[in-house]
């Protein structure tokens, strides 16, 4: 059975489904914010906000906050992996990357003690967080659902493996260091994908976990209108519950911190406004050479570091 289309959208919006909470499980929630739907085409592509939202709920029993109904997880996978994954090979926007994942990388050596081993990073996209691990004197490996982005990373000389992260995708207990950045509110199971990272990493092995938070002041600020409300995210965090789940996966959070990012002036613009501004943005500040200028801001983010236990 077919269902309306948003306009421009590849996507079937009849294919929708419901989905209880993905923290509880429980199945009642009030709507939080009402669904907006808009250019689809290129909304799974790298750093595209164009696309609209799902409907975001809270969860009535716990408190989560979650979309639903969403696109099934084979929709999403075939999006994914044909997104474009050309805006992360941007120089400007390269090195704003670079500089954040080397940032992420630094971060989680410090705060877990372990300085050396193998890391894996779920999402490698283009693998700028691979080759900040490498420099750091890191064994590095990445998975990621788009073909594009991991020949790219692969291509630069990166061990990226392209596909879904699963429980079958690593050995058990091989990995010293994990990051989840900006992952975690991409999937329609966080639990089962932290599950995951506890079962492949060594006991006293850690994970960093980034993601939005809607609790921040810029959160606040915009309402509705922040820019983690799209619809690659099927989950929204608050520092309160991104602990709440990395414990339910039976992870120890021992560190939350305080995300800084950093931006170039022309990311910002292209990523962080909608037409007409973001054109009329680009184009003054192509004229004034300010594009490449960044910014490191604490742009609405949240981290934490979590460990697996020692056996005892």
């Amino acid at each position: 059975m077919t269902g309306p289309e948003a306009p421009g959208s590849r996507i079937d919006l009849g294919q929708l489904r419901d989905i209880p909470c993905p923290l509880c499980g429980g199945g009642r929630s009030r709507v939080k914010i009402r669904e907006r739907f808009a250019d689809l085409n290129s909304a799974f592509d790298y750093f595209s906000e164009d696309g609209g939202h799902y409907r975001i709920n809270e969860c009535l029993e716990c408190g989560f906050v979650y979309s639903s109904p969403v696109l099934s997880e084979e929709a999403v996978r075939r999006l994914y992996n044909a997104a474009d994954a050309s805006p992360c090979t941007d120089q400007t926007s390269d090195q704003s990357i670079s500089v954040n994942m080397r940032r992420y990388v630094q971060r989680l050596m410090r705060h877990s003690g372990i300085r050396s081993g193998r890391l894996l990073d779920i999402g490698c996209g283009c693998g700028h967080l691979l080759r900040a691990a490498q420099g750091l004197g890191l064994e590095a490996q990445g998975i990621d659902p788009s073909q594009d982005a991991v020949q790219t990373a692969c291509g630069q000389g990166c061990a990226a493996l392209h596909g879904n992260y699963t429980a079958e995708s690593f050995p058990e207990n091989h990995f010293d260091l994990v990051s989840v950045i900006h992952v975690i509110d991409h999937v329609l199971d966080p639990l089962g994908l932290l599950r995951n990272v506890r079962r492949h990493l060594r006991p006293g092995g850690a994970v960093l976990v980034a993601t939005h938070n809607i609790a921040s002041l810029l959160a606040r600020i915009t309402g509705d209108r922040f820019l983690a409300y799209n619809i690659q995210h099927i989950t929204y965090y608050t520092p309160a519950s991104l602990d709440r789940m990395i414990a339910a996966a039976g992870l120890k959070p021992v560190k939350r911190l305080r995300s800084l990012t950093t931006y170039s002036l022309r990311h910002l613009a292209q990523n962080g406004l909608r037409d007409p501004w973001r054109r009329r943005a680009e184009k003054t500040l192509s004229l004034l050479g300010l594009g490449g200028l960044q910014l490191t801001f604490p742009f609405g983010n949240i981290e934490a570091v979590a460990v697996k236990r020692e056996a005892s």
